[in-house]
């Protein structure tokens, strides 16, 4: 069996010195004796997760499962006009090139309604698509989460990490929903107490990195997906009938 990992670089062990040994997908993997695939790639937007599920498809087997990793909804792509394939994006990542019109876009078409409804369109496809080809899937946010829904097909117990939470939430206390940032520093938008707060779990789990799990924090991920997962197993197992 194995386990394939879509996502960003959260799911790529971004910042990690050997993300290959400490990434949460590799110790989750480990965990159930799975195979790890992962399919992490930094920097990366909603929209690129059915063209990179479209183009691993034929790696998948029937008993694999297949956890999509969701970034946060101000992440986008769109082909620009040579067919190419790029990020739509508020900031550059190294060895990506943003679309041409990026500013346009966040200047006249993103909006909170926006990013929802892709969201949403993205989800549904993924979900309908792993159900129609009969692939196990599970979705979860990673630092961000998404409360309000346009179009949502997606059942709650394909949600490893319910849609209004975030994984990030287990190694922080407060998450940038606006702006889907990592609250690493001090923050306007955080108390004095809550900035402290923050401030000693960003030392534990993400320092020395700048926004991106140390080794403890994907080892506490991890634990926690482990804890979910095996939950989900057992409810499958008892849903099982003779």
């Amino acid at each position: 069996m194995r386990f394939h990992w879509f996502g960003d670089s959260w799911v790529s062990g971004d910042e990690l010195i050997t993300p290959h040994l400490h990434r949460f997908s590799q110790l989750v993997s480990d965990a159930f004796g799975a195979e790890c695939v992962n399919l992490g790639r930094n920097g990366s937007n909603i929209n690129a997760l059915p063209l990179i599920f479209h183009q691993h498809l034929p790696n998948i087997d029937p008993d694999d499962i297949v956890f999509f990793c969701l970034t946060a909804s101000s992440r986008t792509g769109m082909f620009d006009h040579s067919g190419q394939f790029k990020n739509i994006l508020t900031m550059s990542y190294p060895g990506h090139s943003p679309h041409p019109h990026s500013e346009k876009w966040f200047k006249y078409f993103d909006s909170p309604c926006q990013r929802v409804y892709n969201y949403d369109n993205v989800i549904n496809l993924l979900w309908l698509w792993c159900k129609y080809l009969k692939i196990k899937c599970y979705f979860l946010n990673l630092f961000t989460s998404e409360s309000h829904s346009i179009i949502d097909c997606v059942p709650s117990d394909a949600w490893l990490v319910p849609r209004d939470q975030c994984i990030a939430q287990s190694i922080m206390s407060y998450i940038d929903n606006e702006y889907g940032a990592v609250i690493a520093d001090d923050n306007p938008n955080l108390t004095d107490q809550q900035w402290q707060e923050q401030r000693m779990l960003i030392e534990k789990y993400i320092k020395p990195n700048y926004a991106h799990p140390n080794i403890q924090g994907h080892a506490k991920i991890a634990q926690d997906l482990t804890i979910l997962l095996n939950e989900r197993f057992r409810i499958s197992k008892t849903d099982i009938r003779p």
